[in-house]
């Protein structure tokens, strides 16, 4: 990160921001890719997340730094969305995690069929569904914290999530 602004010189010369970006930006990046589409937005996006936290005046400790980010995050991402006026189903990214780490072919092969199967069965969901069920088991986030990140409340998580699991369990049965 570049030079940091003022209001967090108080608070361990930024180490807390440097600390939360390495920490959040990959998943941040995926989630945010996930409204936009592109790498290269989605990375704009994260950054402008990122500038955010640096206006606070108050260390990251004394919230939930998390789903925090990730409210903003999503907020600043369906912002660009609307004004691209284009929707993106999303595909997540695990080809990309694969392919980084230079797998050999059949592995890359392999989880491209994974990511497939996982953005079909995604495919049916409604928007909630399908970003409930990412921030669950794509991010490990608690109902609370998913709640605090879509504002939708705590149950209606467990709704929308349990329906979800649902319509995936029948389409695998099928």
């Amino acid at each position: 990160m570049n030079e940091l602004p003022e209001s967090v010189n108080g608070h361990a010369n930024g180490q807390w921001i440097e600390a939360a970006q390495r920490s959040f930006e990959p998943q941040l990046v995926r989630y945010a890719r996930t409204f936009v589409g592109r790498f290269d937005l989605a990375s704009e996006i994260v950054q402008d997340t990122f500038m955010q936290l640096c206006q606070l005046p108050v260390p990251a400790e004394e919230f939930h730094l998390g789903a925090w980010l990730f409210r903003v995050c999503r907020n600043r991402a369906i912002d660009v969305q609307r004004k691209e006026k284009r929707m993106q189903t999303g595909a997540m990214t695990v080809l990309d995690s694969a392919i980084s780490e230079a797998a050999d072919p059949a592995t890359i092969a392999s989880d491209n069929e994974s990511v497939t199967r996982i953005e079909q069965m995604l495919a049916g969901l409604s928007d909630n569904q399908q970003e409930v069920v990412r921030l669950k088991f794509q991010n490990g986030f608690s109902y609370r914290e998913i709640a605090e990140v879509t504002g939708l409340s705590v149950s209606n998580v467990g709704v929308q999530l349990h329906e979800a699991l649902k319509k995936i369990r029948e389409r695998m049965n099928a």
